[in-house]
């Protein structure tokens, strides 16, 4: 379970006991949903207008992009949109 909000911190929850596994510092309050595109869970700070993609096992930042949004990602199973406050950022696969 992914969860962030005012503190700045994205954190990863155990699903079968609600224990804190990871926490990760975006840099500022996270204002919208975490999303979860493979083995990456995605999320934004308006503060520091960035998107992050973080590794859903370790907390670690295996990506980051210059824009910010609400609901930071979405796919249709071939590419990754990013929702930045004022476009859309649509990513193919490497």
């Amino acid at each position: 379970v992914y969860i962030g909000g005012n503190s700045g911190k994205l954190f990863a929850l155990g699903a079968d006991d609600g224990k804190a596994r990871w926490s990760f510092a975006v840099g500022g309050p996270i204002p919208g949903t975490p999303v979860v595109v493979k083995d990456l869970v995605f999320t934004a700070s308006f503060k520091d207008q960035r998107t992050f993609g973080v590794d859903v096992r370790t907390g670690k930042r295996r990506y980051e992009f210059p824009a910010d949004g609400y609901t930071p990602a979405i796919t249709d199973g071939d590419r990754v949109y990013l929702i930045g406050f004022d476009a859309v950022y649509g990513l193919d696969p490497k």
